[in-house]
């Protein structure tokens, strides 16, 4: 008699949870709002290509930089390259 009445109380409980979680009013009703803007850059992109194929074939540089202005920023660049120290791996030796 009381195992009956504890499955019937196990099932009940388990029906009021299966319930509350079918219902739309939970915040992951409508899933991630990540989900909402997934893959818009890339149909942005192929959008942008479909309009304009012949756009990445173009002489012409990026508007607001000079050529010496480019020269003297890609010296600097690579000169902090040639002067940045090399991070060196710790070396751990398993010996017998």
């Amino acid at each position: 008699m009381i195992a009956r009445k504890l499955i019937t109380l196990a099932a009940c409980a388990s029906m009021l949870m299966l319930g509350a979680c079918a219902t739309k009013n939970t915040p992951y009703a409508g899933g991630s709002h990540i989900n909402d803007g997934w893959g818009a850059a890339h149909e942005m992109t192929a959008a942008d290509q479909m309009a304009n194929p012949e756009a990445p074939v173009t002489d012409a540089g990026p508007e607001g930089l000079d050529a010496s202005t480019g020269e003297r920023v890609a010296e600097r660049y690579y000169k902090g390259q040639d002067t940045q120290q090399t991070r060196k791996a710790r070396s751990i030796v398993i010996s017998d």
